[in-house]
C-alpha cells in the first residue's frame, strides 16, 4: 500500500503529518528479499494465479507488536523495506518502463 511522505522545516522526510510538515510525494514500500534466503522457486505458480511462488527463509527482524510475533515465530520475510516514488520525469513511451519509479534514497523517519 502506498504512504504519503511529508517534509519537515529543516528538510527531512518523515511519515508523521505535523501541522508545519508538508506533502511532498506519496511513496510505495518494497521488501527486499536477499538470494540467499530463497530457497525454491516454482514458475508454474499454484495454478489459479498464474504466478510464480517464491519459497524463503524467514530470517529478517519482525517490524510488528509483540503480540503479532506469535504468528511469525521465525523472522519476517524481508531483509529491509524501501521505498520508490513516481519519476515526474518520465516520458511514457520514450523512456523504458523500469525508469518509471525511482528509488527514495533518504531516509524516511517516522517522527
Amino acid at each position: 500500500m502506498s504512504v504519503q511522505i511529508y517534509i519537515k522545516p529543516d528538510g527531512r522526510l518523515s511519515f508523521n503529518s505535523e501541522k508545519n510538515y508538508k506533502k511532498v510525494f506519496i511513496a510505495f514500500p518494497v521488501g527486499v528479499v536477499p538470494y540467499e534466503w530463497i530457497e525454491y522457486i516454482n514458475l508454474e505458480g499454484d495454478g489459479v494465479e498464474l504466478r510464480s511462488l517464491f519459497y524463503c527463509y524467514f530470517k529478517g527482524r519482525r517490524y510488528w507488536k509483540k503480540t503479532l510475533k506469535r504468528f511469525l515465530p521465525f523472522g519476517y520475510p524481508y531483509k529491509k523495506i524501501v521505498y520508490y516514488k513516481k519519476n515526474d520525469n518520465y516520458k511514457k513511451g520514450e523512456q523504458p518502463t523500469d525508469m518509471e519509479y525511482t528509488l527514495v534514497d533518504k531516509k524516511i523517519s517516522k517522527k
